[in-house]
């Protein structure tokens, strides 16, 4: 009963738009135009949407962590940015939604200087993730969109593959 009452919500209860959380370290703001370039190309794309932090959190006597990890449990896509440093909460975000079968994209600034663990990370995405590099903002949000738009078309058509299959 639980299985198919998740099943239910996951896909009957959501709003009517495919959301897709913004991940990053926010720290100092140092990755702030990259966050606002990924929510502009994010809401530019029909039935999308981004939750960021800095636009959709609400006010109130709750731990930001929490919020941010479960959301991004939530969504239905990720998008992380990776500049120098992956942050414990960055890490959460992305761990829960992997943990929940969302698809992640992590998007890699190219030039930086990563540490240590920052570049354990990325090898281990690369492993299961859809990962791309960027210079700039404008190249932020193109890989975005190209992600998701070829992200829709490969589960659009694997799904035509799978009725075929399925019918044979």
């Amino acid at each position: 009963i639980l299985e198919r009452s998740l099943s239910n919500e996951i896909v009957n209860a959501r709003p009517e738009h495919f959301v897709v959380f913004v991940s990053s370290q926010m720290r100092d703001g140092v990755l702030a135009a990259e966050r606002q370039a990924a929510i502009d190309a994010i809401d530019s794309q029909p039935w999308h949407r981004a939750w960021a932090w800095e636009r959709d959190a609400a006010a109130g006597p709750y731990s930001s962590e929490e919020v941010c990890v479960g959301h991004a449990a939530a969504s239905d896509a990720l998008v992380l940015i990776l500049a120098d440093d992956l942050t414990k909460v960055t890490a959460m975000e992305y761990r829960a939604a992997k943990q929940a079968f969302v698809p992640c994209f992590v998007l890699l600034k190219d030039g930086a200087s990563r540490t240590e663990l920052a570049e354990k990370f990325v090898t281990r995405v690369r492993k299961h993730a859809v990962t791309a590099n960027f210079d700039n903002v404008a190249e932020v949000k193109t890989q975005i969109r190209d992600a998701l738009r070829t992200y829709a078309l490969r589960l659009h058509r694997g799904s035509i593959a799978k009725a075929r299959l399925d019918r044979s």
